[in-house]
């Protein structure tokens, strides 16, 4: 069949315009999307996120983009992975066009310095030069209204002596302006031990959920997370078990009213086990109320000034004593609302509330004492005793009583307290104490 030159090139200069629209389209759409990911990352505490390479093409498109975990927080398992210091990962996208919801595929690898460090703290041979694999897959898919989620599985770790984690699953949703999001995940193992002194900790079968928005979300992201695991067993360094807990559940929750934030925290355990308490059906409520948004706010932006590399240790915890000292004197209220045991010699509870009150706190850093007189507070509680000098030692309970900060019960095997603080005074089950 002959074909019509004239044709073939009309046909070339409309195909070189639409793949030159498309391309134009996606170049702006995927880069307006990765700056917006780039920012949000950013504003997560301790985590830094740097585009390192962009390559849009007509099919598929190429990025890379750095994370650096600040060593402040990456915790436990950054001392024992890289001795401390920051942990940075490089994270591959590859973006197919063609595909709806769009796919991306992700694949992570430490840096070269973090693979180093890795190797040389796990003493693991051949590792110059050589960069450590991330062990997981994971994919995320994209659509035209800006919503996305992410599924993703990690393989099997193991590093070392340091980090084993089963094959753990992850999802991740959330709607284009961050109005609603879901995070989960679950795994049935993961034991973490230490380098230095041979104490591990395992735990199994482990969840973790969150739901909430990103909308807005500063310091404190508005939502509710549970965390809960079957059982949890930690060593010492020769092997003994140190600390048994069963059937735990742990929930939070944090919400803005009024412009001031509300944290909820709650923790129940089948069983709690060590050297000193055998306890079952544990059960706690806590609560921190009205708290300034703004005081929050700040306290973040010169938490990140303090918790730069540069930083030394001995400047940190000064300046954070100052910090905290500032927060606390906005107000606020603390609140024990219950917390409930069982153990061999009986049962145990106790609540606690401490308000520190809104433009009535004085300057804590200069004048900590002045605190007594606007302080408010109440704590009820009571305790086997038998339990109290199993725990505190042997006449732990009678030293309590003769001091007349509690009194026995009826039966003589219980103690109870009930104190109240008000106007600069403590009522001590019944006798008034000036402060």
């Amino acid at each position: 069949m002959k074909i019509n030159r004239n044709h073939l090139l009309a046909g070339v200069i409309v195909t070189g315009i639409l793949g030159g629209v498309t391309v134009a389209l996606v170049d702006k759409g995927i880069s307006a999307g990765y700056g917006h990911a780039l920012s949000k990352l950013n504003s997560i505490k301790g985590l830094t996120a740097k585009a390192s390479d962009v390559k849009i093409g007509f099919g598929s498109t190429y990025a890379e983009t750095v994370l650096t975990m600040n060593n402040r927080f990456s915790g436990m398992v950054g001392d024992q992975l890289t001795g401390g210091e920051d942990i940075t990962i490089v994270v591959k996208h590859t973006l197919d066009h063609f595909s709806y919801p769009f796919e991306i595929s992700h694949d992570a690898a430490f840096g070269a310095e973090t693979s180093k460090l890795i190797a040389d703290s796990l003493n693991l041979e051949g590792g110059d030069g050589a960069i450590m694999p991330v062990p997981g897959q994971l994919i995320s898919r994209h659509k035209f209204d800006g919503s996305f989620d992410a599924i993703g599985v990690i393989d099997h770790i193991q590093y070392g002596n340091v980090l084993s984690l089963d094959p753990t699953r992850i999802y991740f949703a959330t709607t284009k302006d961050g109005s609603a999001a879901t995070l989960k995940s679950s795994s049935d193992e993961l034991v973490i031990s230490s380098t230095g002194n041979g104490s591990k900790i395992k735990l199994v079968s482990v969840n973790y959920s969150w739901n909430g928005t990103l909308d807005g979300c500063k310091a404190v992201c508005e939502g509710e997370q549970q965390f809960s695991f079957g059982k949890l067993e930690q060593f010492d360094g020769r092997g003994s078990l140190s600390l048994l807990a069963s059937d735990v559940g742990l929930s939070s929750s944090s919400y803005l009213s009024n412009d001031k934030y509300n944290f909820m925290f709650s923790g129940i355990a089948g069983a709690l086990e060590n050297n000193t308490v055998q306890w079952s059906d544990f059960a706690l409520h806590t609560s921190v109320t009205d708290v300034k948004r703004a005081a929050v706010d700040e306290f973040s932006k010169e938490l990140k000034v303090v918790m730069m590399p540069e930083t030394s240790e001995e400047l940190a915890a000064a300046k954070l004593q100052e910090m905290y000292a500032r927060l606390l004197e906005t107000g606020l209220s603390m609140n024990v609302d219950s917390l409930k045991a069982k153990s061999i010699n009986g049962d145990m509870n106790a609540s606690v509330s401490i308000l520190l009150p809104e433009g009535k706190m004085p300057n804590l850093a200069l004048n900590p004492l002045g605190l007594i007189p606007v302080i408010e507070g109440k704590l009820d509680a009571s305790f086997p005793v038998a339990e109290i000098d199993k725990v505190f030692g042997v006449g732990s309970a009678l030293s309590a009583t003769q001091t007349g900060f509690a009194i026995l019960s009826d039966d003589k095997k219980s103690i109870k307290t009930k104190i109240v603080l008000a106007g600069g005074q403590a009522k001590i089950n019944g006798n008034l104490v000036p402060l």
